[in-house]
Parts: structure tokens; C-alpha cells; sequence
């Protein structure tokens, strides 16, 4: 049985409010990990637009979620039903986009598992869940959930590596969760308040 693919509509708001949060941290931040397939400025783009979408699907305000200022490390992107979450935002071909949104992708092929940055690896603790997502790169007009993890299994499961289980290597380390093991992201709202 194939998933339908939904995603969260990018909108005009949304592409110019995250060029200039981008701007506003580029120099603010180190960066872990850079695609060899885009910018600097796109990534941080790409990362921006991921934390408005999943604000959006949440029903939070995303424009009320935006930082003052980036001169510390966030604790987290956002706050929901009382749980920390940080956003990761990927951008994928499409062929590959559709088997990890259909949940059809075997987790050692090529994008069959989604990469949490050595670099960012000890930040984990500052959380309580990590959502994943995609931007379509031939598309880039809506950002698809992928699905979430809690912050302390990718943390006690995975250990950042170079090695993919395809043979490749990756470009940056990275912890390599597997797309199988995420929870739906509708699971999100059966989450407890605390």
C-alpha cells in the first residue's frame, strides 16, 4: 500500500523570511555539513522553511516562533505540547523523495537513512524529539514530513560515521537513523503534554 505524498505548501512569506533569518545567523553559526548540490545560503534557507512548515502543520505561528536574535546556540526550534523539538530539513531528488515518503525505501540504499550531524550530535541532550523532513529538489514548493524519533534513541542507537550502507561515504559525519525506524508524524499529536 502506497502513502499519499502531503506536504506543507512553501509560501511567498515563507521564502523571504527565511532569506533573512538566513542572513541574520550565516554568521552566527558553523556550519556541520554542506551539501555539495546547493549554497550556504540554501541550506540555511532550507533549514528555516523546514521549522515554518512543521510549525504550520502543527498549528503553531510560525512567524510568532522566529528568534530575536542568534548570538547563542537555540535550545531548541520549537515548543510543542510541552516537548522540545529540533528540525531537520533535508532537500532529496524526487525518484528518492517518493520512496522515503511512501515508505518504500530499504534503509541501506542511497537516502534511505537521514543524517544528524556529528557536529550537532551533542545537542541531542538539549531535546526531547527530532522531526525529519524534505524538500523535493526539483520541486521545492512544499516541505513532507518524514517522520520523528525521540532525541535519547538516535542518541543511545547511532554513532556518527563517514560510512553509508550502500558502500558510499557520506560528505560530513553524521549519525545515520534509519527511515523505518521513525514514527509517523501523525503520532506527534498522541504525544503526552508536559
Amino acid at each position: 500500500m502506497k502513502k499519499s505524498l502531503s506536504g506543507v505548501k512553501i509560501t511567498k512569506e515563507m521564502r523571504s523570511a527565511a532569506k533573512i533569518e538566513a542572513r541574520k545567523r550565516e554568521s552566527k553559526i558553523k556550519h556541520h555539513f554542506m551539501p555539495s548540490h546547493t549554497t550556504i545560503d540554501k541550506t540555511n534557507e532550507y533549514g528555516f522553511l523546514g521549522e515554518f512548515c512543521f510549525c504550520n502543520l502543527l498549528g503553531i505561528d510560525w512567524r510568532q516562533n522566529i528568534r530575536s536574535s542568534y548570538d547563542t546556540i537555540d535550545t531548541y526550534d520549537l515548543v510543542y505540547r510541552g516537548s522540545k523539538f529540533d528540525v531537520k530539513t533535508e532537500t532529496v531528488p524526487k525518484k528518492y523523495a517518493i520512496k522515503i515518503l511512501q515508505r518504500t525505501i530499504r534503509d541501506d540504499e542511497i537516502f534511505g537513512r537521514r543524517l544528524y550531524s556529528e557536529g550537532q550530535f551533542q545537542l541531542l541532550k538539549k531535546y526531547d524529539y527530532v522531526a525529519f523532513g524534505l524538500i523535493i529538489r526539483e520541486e521545492e514548493n512544499a516541505w513532507y514530513p518524514i517522520g520523528f524519533s525521540s532525541a535519547k534513541y538516535i542518541e543511545t542507537n547511532y554513532l556518527p560515521t563517514t560510512s553509508r550502507p550502500d558502500g558510499g561515504t557520506y560528505p560530513s559525519s553524521g549519525a545515520p537513523v534509519k527511515t523505518s525506524k521513525l514514527l509517523s508524524i501523525n503520532e506527534v499529536h498522541n504525544l503526552k503534554i508536559v
